[in-house]
This record gives structure tokens, sequence and C-alpha cells, in this order.
């Protein structure tokens, strides 16, 4: 027996160790492309003010469509299907953990689906419900596809795109967050929006267990991930993989895939001036 525990204890340290090392090498790996993204920036001197600076950054590949919209002069990073990432947890106020959560996971994802609308999941139960309810709860749907369950604060919600809005008080959502363009056509970042729609329909609830569980409950970066996935060509082969490693999505995940692209990255500097990258087609003399 005590053998056998030793055996165990080897094999958990040394996932420790694995997974500490992996997330070590992604991170860096992160940290490079942001660096040489915003290094790309060239300022745009007409756009920027004195305390928001825009820099257009050369796409490698043509563009579709810009990498975010306007409205009434107000910057929006995100085009209609693009990803918004924020590398930071949602525990800002929690010591260790908020370090622990944001260096091997990262922070929240949601998806640009409307004008000034993101779509996400996010885990914060309402008044009255509790994480052990979304858990054991088995998710069924009736034949008109409507779900068995009245959840309402672990659900996909459609607030206003809030990643770079300053908020009253002075502060923002993250200080730095990434846009991601999945490298897609406009027809088929529409058709993941509508597949996020029928997902909202459904009322699909918050997984709290991660890789288990995963039929009918999604987590944020899952939710990103599950929707360009479902986008199949016309032999039924799968189109894009935003997970190339097969097990939990992180934010790091969906930033390193093979089929995405940083397409606007946004931080707040020292002294508070505000810095947008994003994404353009390179000027034809």
């Amino acid at each position: 027996m005590k053998k056998v525990l030793n055996v165990l204890l080897v094999i958990i340290i040394g996932a420790i160790f694995y997974s500490l090392g992996i997330s070590v090498y992604e991170n860096a790996k992160v940290d490079k492309m942001i660096a040489e993204f915003k290094k790309a920036g060239v300022l745009n001197e007409e756009k920027s003010t004195e305390t928001r600076k825009y820099y257009e950054v050369e796409s490698k590949i043509r563009l579709d469509e810009e990498t975010y919209i306007e409205i009434k002069d107000e910057f929006f990073m995100g085009n209609i299907g693009d990803i918004l990432v924020t590398r930071e947890s949602p525990f800002p106020n929690l010591p260790f953990i908020h370090q622990f959560v944001s260096y091997y996971f990262g922070g929240h994802a949601a998806m640009v689906t409307a004008p000034d609308e993101l779509t996400e999941i996010a885990g914060f139960p309402d008044k009255g419900e509790s994480i052990p309810q979304y858990v054991f709860h088995q998710v069924k749907y009736d034949e008109e596809g409507n779900p068995n369950h009245n959840f309402t604060g672990g659900v996909l919600q459609t607030p206003s795109n809030y990643f770079i809005r300053k908020y009253s008080d002075g502060t923002y959502y993250r200080n730095k967050s990434i846009g991601l363009r999945v490298k897609s056509t406009a027809d088929e970042r529409r058709e993941a929006v509508e597949y996020i729609n029928e997902l909202r329909r459904k009322n699909v609830i918050y997984n709290y267990m991660f890789w288990l569980d995963t039929k009918e409950k999604y987590y944020c970066t899952d939710l990103m991930s599950r929707t360009y996935q479902s986008l199949v060509d016309e032999n039924g082969k799968q189109k894009f993989s935003l997970n190339d490693d097969g097990f939990i999505t992180s934010v790091n995940d969906l930033i390193l895939s093979k089929d995405t692209m940083i397409s606007t990255y946004f931080e707040v500097d020292k002294k508070g001036v505000e810095h947008v990258y994003y994404l353009v087609n390179k000027k034809i003399n």
C-alpha cells in the first residue's frame, strides 16, 4: 500500500511540474505575441487624443472586415463574431487565487454578437441559486427545445461591449484586453453567432466541472471554442479548433490557436493613457 501511495505521489508531483512548465511556456509565448503586435503598431495621429492613442497594425492576411466597430465616435474592440479575452481572473480582490487563476487559466472570454453587444457566460449564480445546484442539475429539453431549469445567473447573457469602456469611477473592466479574429470568412463568423444565439435560446448553463459534464454546460472560454468547433465543411469535417491541446480551454489556448490571430489589443499605462492597437489591411501605394 505504501508503495502505491508513493507512486501516486510521484505522479501527482510530476503532473504539477508538467502543468507548471506548460503554463510558463504558454504565458511566455503569449507575452511575446503581444509585444510583437504592439511593436508593429503605427500611431494614428489623426484618430488619437491626449488620453487615448490609436495604433494601426498591418495584417499579414487580407481582412474581409474591420477588426472593430465605431458607433457615434465610440470605439469598440472586435467586429461581429470576434472573441474578446482578458488574461486577468475575475477575482482581483482575492490574493493568491487571483494570481493562480490568471496564470493557469486566464480571465474571461466573450463574443461580439452585434454592435455594442457581447454574448458571454459567467459562473455567478443569482440570489437564491447555488453552485451545487448548477453542478448536480442534469439538463434536459422538452420537445420544443425548452430547458428543464429556471436558472438566471450562470446562463448566457448579452451585455453591452464593456471591454474598454471607462466606468464612472474612472476604472475599466480590466486594464489589458485582447481581441481575437478567427481566421474565417465574415459568413462563417456570422454562422458562429447564429450558433451561440441558439445556445442562448436554449438557456444553457455554466459548467463548474470544466472537463466533466460538458454536453449541455459551458464555461466562458469553452463556449467560444465549442461555438467555432460547431462549424463544419461540406464533408462534415470540423473547420476550426480553438483548443489545440484538447483539455480545459484556457484564455491562452484561444490566443495560441493556429486558427486565431490577435486583431485588437488594449492597455492602460501607468499615467492613465489608453493605448488601442488594431489590425488593418496593408495599404497599397
